[in-house]
């Protein structure tokens, strides 16, 4: 019966978190769900048709907040539906729909697609020339092509008297032989 149905302000709203918003922080106030009860004096109730085990909402309030983490990798939207109804007829219900975007944090350290790999340079090769073998390859599971994702490549040696020998290409992971006399 929506003759007693709350009236709603607005029926959508949107807001953004960070994937590392703390748990049990309160969300989305500028996007918070505004009703009007059917009749002067009514007491609303607010509950969520699926909380997808993240967010839950208070009965009276309609203060919304998370419960678990959000993982930008996993889940970047949800749709929540809000149900919002007069306590004392609870066939009048009203929907109000809020899309929470999850926004991306640089949480995730790069991966080498191998542990570990091989190149090779001819003892008479001159300085200059590029390591032959196989590409080496790192990923970064953060947003693509934002600063969070961008890798920079280095090379370490186990002794530093083979420092001068190669050089690595920060941006492409190419190594060269800088001084083969030392190799």
């Amino acid at each position: 019966n929506r003759e007693y149905a709350p009236s709603l302000v607005s029926s959508t709203g949107n807001c953004s978190l960070f994937e590392d918003t703390p748990v049990n922080e309160s969300i989305c106030t500028n996007a918070h769900v505004k009703a009007i009860p059917a009749c002067t004096g009514l007491a609303l109730e607010y509950s969520l048709k699926d909380s997808y085990d993240i967010f839950k909402i208070d009965r009276v309030t309609g203060d919304l907040s998370l419960v678990a983490k959000l993982d930008f990798e996993t889940q970047r939207m949800y749709s929540l539906q809000v149900i919002v109804s007069d306590v004392l007829y609870t066939t009048g219900t009203t929907t109000y729909n809020l899309y929470v975007k999850v926004k991306d944090v640089n949480d995730n350290a790069p991966t080498f697609t191998n542990s570990s790999y091989t190149c090779y340079i001819l003892e008479e090769q001159a300085a200059g020339i590029t390591c032959s073998g196989e590409s080496i390859l790192a990923y970064d599971l953060d947003e693509k092509n934002t600063s969070r994702s961008h890798i920079i490549y280095s090379l370490g040696f186990y002794d530093d008297s083979d420092s001068g020998s190669l050089s690595l290409n920060s941006s492409n992971a190419v190594v060269n032989a800088t001084n083969t006399d030392e190799l």
